[in-house]
């Protein structure tokens, strides 16, 4: 059955169309063995006092795994993640800030991760996004949390 598009845009002299959300979730099913199988793969509902609870080096390290997954073999970067944590000091948003353009040039370079002088560029830019949010709210979970 043709699901038909909820809305037709236009970017760029580009038609863009856009599904319902049924059309989505039903494909997303079928692919995945049914509704049970794919309610089985979504990942838990943390409670807002956990989201709270969480380190602000736990969201930028998980922040910098979904960069580092987009447009790449997630399994590559699970068997490196080991390594991202060691290089990064753990993530702590505080630290990463302090790092020197030259410090940052050699993370890039670092054999042990993945080499992408963008995506770890964009781990100190969403350290300082994490600390500026902290500052506001007193942590970047409390503000999640919200």
């Amino acid at each position: 059955m043709y699901c038909w598009p909820i809305a037709l845009a236009t970017r760029q002299g580009k038609v863009i169309f856009v599904q319902k959300f049924a059309h989505i979730y039903q494909r997303a099913c079928a692919r995945k063995g049914g509704e049970a199988a794919l309610k089985q793969q979504l990942p838990k509902i943390r409670s807002p006092r956990a989201l709270a609870n969480t380190g602000d080096d736990r969201y930028l390290a998980e922040m910098t795994r979904c960069i580092f997954q987009a447009g790449f073999v997630w399994r590559v970067v699970d068997h490196k993640w080991n390594d991202f944590e060691d290089v990064f000091f753990g993530f702590p948003p505080a630290k990463i800030v302090l790092l020197s353009p030259e410090q940052i040039d050699r993370f890039s370079q670092n054999p042990r991760i993945i080499r992408n002088r963008q995506k770890v560029l964009s781990i100190q830019h969403n350290a300082h996004f994490i600390l500026d949010l902290a500052k506001e709210h007193g942590s970047f979970g409390k503000f999640i949390s919200r």
